[in-house]
């Protein structure tokens, strides 16, 4: 017998987490195994200031949502490759016994480019 939680997993499989659609393909890599693809919906967010002295470097911020079926323990250390760039877990928040939501960072540089900053990606 399917129970209400399948059905819930399956359902956002198809929908929220369908890369046809919404979501996009990415490698999760818990600290200290192996890298797994798995389907997740990536919304970005603004670049922040870091907390290192030289301003010309600085984070982003970004918030992936996952399927608990998928990474059955997201913790803080994991690492997310989302287009060839690494993202650091800093914070996990579990939204249902089907899905969990994820706080991510990556370092990156920014440079003067007249009056405003332009940003330089950093792999």
């Amino acid at each position: 017998m399917t129970t209400l939680r399948d059905m819930l997993a399956s359902d956002i499989q198809e929908t929220l987490l369908n890369t046809s659609d919404l979501a996009q393909t990415i490698t999760y890599t818990p600290a200290g195994g192996a890298g797994v693809e798995i389907s997740a919906l990536l919304s970005v967010g603004r670049p922040g200031l870091g907390e290192m002295e030289d301003s010309e470097h600085g984070h982003q911020e970004m918030t992936v949502t996952i399927a608990i079926a998928d990474v059955a323990n997201p913790a803080e250390g994991d690492t997310l490759t989302i287009d060839t760039y690494a993202w650091s877990v800093v914070e996990v928040e579990e939204l249902s016994a089907t899905l969990a939501r994820l706080r991510v960072a990556r370092q990156a540089r920014t440079r003067q480019a007249g009056s405003g900053r332009a940003r330089v990606e950093v792999p």
